[in-house]
C-alpha cells in the first residue's frame, strides 16, 4: 500500500435506500473504485478554488 492515505481523512456515512447501489453502478461503468467515484464527483461539485474563496468572504 502506498503512503496516499497521510493526508486523508475518514467519514461515516448514512446513505438513503438505493444511493449506494447507484454509486457502485456509475463507479463500475466509470471504471472506478466507489471511493474513487465519491471523491470524483465531490471534487467536481465543490472545486478547491471555490472553496478558499468562500473562506476569504
Amino acid at each position: 500500500m502506498t503512503q496516499q492515505l497521510r493526508n486523508t481523512e475518514q467519514l461515516a456515512l448514512r446513505l438513503p435506500d438505493g444511493l449506494r447501489d447507484r454509486i457502485k453502478i456509475a463507479a463500475a461503468t466509470n471504471h472506478r473504485s466507489m471511493n474513487a467515484e465519491l471523491i470524483m464527483q465531490l471534487e467536481r461539485l465543490y472545486p478547491a478554488d471555490e472553496s478558499a474563496k468562500s473562506h476569504t468572504d
